[in-house]
């Protein structure tokens, strides 16, 4: 027979030995833990456990076998190709044949004692088989009387139970949790029993007056904190008004500047000035300047150089208006006084003069315009004969300047000083004007 096959069939028998020990062991097991069904349960799920992890380590073994045979058979020296070397390497394979021959022996010996043993674990099988048919009736009864006993116990089947059922690791961890509660208690105690020897001899303090003065400490130090919020904030706020104050203050700053020109002009426009002036009225005041420098020409000659218009500079009262009142300048007396002081022909001279000293100022300033007539209305019969004959010499000068002359008035005597006489006559059919000689 090859030795290739008796291997085989020392190694299948090696198995069925196994599997008959096996086999012995596990009804020994079971013999054993017939008192218990549960407990023979529960070391069965462990054996089987054990087994599985047997034969991975069973298996990682093989792996690590076949491994070093690998490593073996890659590690054959290179010095046995000498002939003298594969001489001595067969004599010693030789040696080992036979060695193994006499296993083989050996083995084909075990073979048949495994083969009683085998037939005896058969019966032992059957036995076996009895004895599980007898445990499972029994598993059953078993179970239900747990079924029952989980129901009292407030469960409501197994799974519930093995669900609120602890593992070993939180068992360990429920345990590590009261030996060290019970370690804490018992160092509890020691602080106490030191505590109650320290405080033996010392009064006990009134807890609800350093509780009450607790308190208000609290709500002295909240209020002290809610103080400094509030200080805080106000402190912000008033960094916030001072700094917009500030910007105010620059913006007021520009303001004040361009007021300051606008309210100059203003001032200027108005009259708010000692003066009491305002710019339109200044403007027509050098008008007036003008028209009177001509005025006065015409008075001199009226007055017989006695009067000379001008204008008054300082207003009449505080709340007047200055700059366009005119007063008289008298060259008897060498003073100043007001128009008002004028008799009643004075002031018609004045008047005459005025307005033909401004018509003079238009025709200067109007382009080349010429008035050329003027119409006096009245007032020659307030005139003493000496002035009326000035009068009228003014008016010739006039006449005789190109001007058209015409005098409104009742007075006899300007008849004899008129060339072209227009009478204007009332009557029953109405007013009828006519030339005379």
């Amino acid at each position: 027979m090859p030795a290739t096959q008796v291997k085989a069939e020392v190694d299948a028998a090696e198995a069925r030995l196994a599997s008959a020990q096996g086999a012995a062991a596990a009804l020994s097991t079971l013999e054993a833990s017939l008192p218990g069904a549960e407990l023979a349960v529960k070391a069965a799920d462990a054996a089987a456990k054990g087994a599985d992890s047997v034969a991975r380590q069973a298996q990682a073994k093989l792996q690590q076998t076949l491994g070093q045979v690998t490593e073996r058979e890659a590690g054959v020296p290179a010095e046995l190709a000498d002939p003298k070397a594969l001489q001595a390497a067969r004599a010693a394979t030789e040696k080992a044949r036979d060695a193994l021959k006499q296993t083989l022996a050996e083995a084909t010996t075990a073979a048949s004692l495994a083969a009683e043993k085998l037939a005896e674990t058969r019966t032992r099988a059957e036995a076996n088989d009895q004895t599980k048919a007898r445990l499972a009736s029994l598993h059953t009864e078993k179970a239900a009387d747990l079924d029952q006993r989980l129901k009292v116990a407030g469960f409501a089947n197994a799974d519930a139970f093995r669900a609120a059922r602890l593992d070993n690791a939180e068992i360990a961890a429920l345990d590590t949790s009261i030996r060290a509660f019970e370690a804490s208690i018992v160092a509890a105690a020691e602080r106490h029993t030191r505590a109650t020897e320290g405080t033996r001899d010392l009064v006990r303090p009134d807890l609800p007056k350093l509780v009450a003065t607790h308190e208000a400490a609290k709500a002295a130090q909240l209020a002290a904190s809610n103080a400094v919020r509030d200080a805080v904030a106000a402190l912000g706020a008033t960094n916030a008004l001072a700094e917009s104050l500030r910007q105010m203050a620059e913006s007021y700053a520009a303001l004040e500047a361009r007021y300051a020109v606008v309210k100059r002009i203003a001032e200027v426009a108005t009259g708010s000035n000692p003066q009491r002036m305002s710019f339109q009225r200044y403007v027509l005041a050098t008008l007036l300047e003008e028209v009177l420098a001509a005025t006065t020409v015409r008075l001199r000659v009226m007055s017989r150089s006695r009067y000379e218009m001008r204008r008054k500079v300082e207003p009449v009262d505080g709340r007047a208006h200055a700059g366009l009142d005119l007063e008289v300048f008298d060259h008897y007396t060498g003073t100043t006084r007001p128009v008002s002081t004028l008799s009643g022909g004075e002031s018609f001279l004045a008047s005459l003069a005025l307005a033909l000293g401004l018509s003079d100022v238009v025709q200067s300033y109007a382009g080349g315009i010429r008035l050329d007539a003027i119409f006096v209305d009245e007032g020659f019969g307030t005139l003493d004969p000496e002035a009326l004959d000035f009068a009228i010499r003014a008016l010739k000068d006039l006449q005789q300047s190109g001007r058209l002359v015409g005098i409104i008035s009742h007075v006899a005597e300007l008849k004899e000083w008129i060339d072209a006489l227009l009478e204007l006559k009332s009557t029953q059919t109405g007013s009828v004007a006519a030339f005379v000689n």
